[in-house]
């Protein structure tokens, strides 16, 4: 996954993390997402001392969350990555990051394939 072409929008999070002066944040975000360089340092660098916890289960959408988990370790807010959010009420505090591609998907190999189907 080419993680350069995605923007994680972080500005709402980080927004949230300040006027709540959040000390620990948990993050859970796609499999294929972990190595996006969202953790301690990219908060730090955008003005927020909060520490970050990133779920090491894999998500597979916003309907399988980590609260239950996360608030055992103290967190004191839950960011997911990428799903939408859903109206599920976990008893957490929550925010969701949307994930945008600026790129076209490169799917010419399978037309073919699909045109089968």
């Amino acid at each position: 996954m080419d993680m350069n072409r995605h923007e994680f929008q972080l500005d709402d999070l980080i927004e949230r993390i300040k006027a709540n002066d959040n000390r620990l944040v948990g993050l859970q975000v796609p499999r294929g997402a972990k190595n996006a360089g969202i953790g301690d340092d990219g908060l730090h660098r955008r003005g927020t001392s909060a520490r970050i916890i990133l779920a090491a289960d894999p998500c597979y959408g916003a309907c399988d969350l980590v609260h239950d988990k996360m608030q055992r370790m103290g967190v004191e807010l839950v960011a997911h990555m990428g799903p939408s959010q859903m109206n599920i009420d976990s008893g957490m505090p929550t925010e969701f990051i949307n994930v945008t591609y600026d790129g076209d998907p490169a799917i010419d190999p399978v037309l073919p394939i699909l045109g089968k189907a």
